[in-house]
């Protein structure tokens, strides 16, 4: 026995709690709970956790929309116990990403409602918090200077386009549709693992040996290439990736329609247009203000320049990138014209 309890943040036994954890996790939540619900939110002299600027920053959203802290912290600590043991239960990669996804499709649709507005929120939460939670107040003016130093500007117009692309709308239609698609490619991974019966190639993953080996084989030649600069390697790297994507979707022309029946939904078909250049460079323009804080903060340099190189933008890497997402309309739409369904 190794020792550890994978059980331990859930009810043990006869330990009976409310909210299905165990006691000592209970009380976390007891602490939290008057400061992330408080009796009066309109009022706040003190808040240790989120702080006073970032209570009422979800103030000014209004509506149900001021609550959200307290609804999402509600209803983790009401809820989540109930779907980590499913997941302890579960007996598959497909059934956990199942239990995971429909554990946070409320959280989702929640965000959807209040998005872009609760982004603003959030920046401000960061960038001036005054809780107590970081120590003394050196330690929170290091930390809101940090957060000062991200793009996000860049963040927030991001998350807006990933939101609309993941909602559909303010009620989250799309939520669903999106979590169905996640959960059938866990599954074909799960069906990968096995042998795959006659006429059951769509099913899964295996189809796609031949094209991983030879792009493991190329990544491999690319790492050991000392002429290249780290940036190159980086785009080189991609590049080889996506071609497992293509492969997947069209280079077998006899599962165009099984796949277009499991993916090509309107509300996914929707929210892939909504994915841009400009999106992906919003994208890189946050991650490499993230690099640079961390850098300065003492962390590692880890050859940040690969991960937002000049030449990726400049380039048809992301062009890439965005073509392997829509493999419907722009990667190979002739395979999929006679199957998609009628979008309104």
């Amino acid at each position: 026995s190794s020792g550890i309890n994978a059980e331990w943040p859930l009810r043990p036994g006869d330990n009976m709690t409310s909210t299905g954890f165990s006691r000592e996790v209970e009380a976390v939540f007891n602490m939290m709970r008057p400061d992330v619900c408080p009796d009066d939110p309109k009022k706040c002299s003190f808040s240790m956790i989120m702080g006073c600027t970032c209570r009422k920053a979800f103030k000014k959203l209004g509506k149900d929309c001021s609550s959200l802290p307290c609804d999402m912290f509600t209803y983790v600590s009401e809820n989540a116990a109930g779907y980590m043991k499913r997941m302890l239960q579960a007996e598959s990669i497909g059934e956990i990403v199942e239990v995971v996804l429909e554990g946070v499709a409320p959280l989702l649709k929640k965000v959807c409602s209040c998005s872009p507005g609760v982004y603003n929120a959030v920046e401000t939460c960061l960038t001036k918090y005054d809780g107590m939670m970081l120590g003394d107040a050196a330690a929170t003016k290091n930390f809101t200077d940090s957060m000062k130093g991200l793009e996000f500007k860049a963040l927030k117009k991001a998350l807006g386009v990933a939101s609309s692309a993941l909602c559909g709308s303010k009620e989250g239609e799309c939520v669903e549709d999106f979590s169905d698609m996640m959960v059938e490619l866990a599954t074909m991974f799960d069906r990968s693992l096995g042998e795959t019966a006659p006429g059951e190639q769509c099913l899964s993953f295996r189809r796609l040996n031949a094209v991983i080996m030879n792009v493991y084989g190329a990544i491999a030649g690319i790492k050991e290439d000392k002429k290249m600069s780290e940036a190159k390697r980086m785009n080189a790297w991609v590049k080889e990736v996506l071609k497992v994507k293509e492969d997947f979707w069209c280079g077998a022309p006899e599962c165009a329609e099984h796949l277009s029946e499991e993916f090509a939904t309107c509300c996914v078909r929707s929210g892939i247009k909504k994915l841009d250049m400009k999106f992906m460079k919003n994208i890189i323009m946050f991650a490499n203000s993230a690099a640079s804080v961390i850098t300065e903060m003492g962390g590692d340099d880890m050859s940040v320049d690969a991960l937002v190189a000049a030449e990726m933008m400049k380039g048809k890497t992301l062009k890439a990138i965005l073509r392997a997402a829509d493999p419907f309309d722009k990667m190979c739409p002739e395979l999929y014209e006679d199957f998609m369904p009628e979008c309104y």
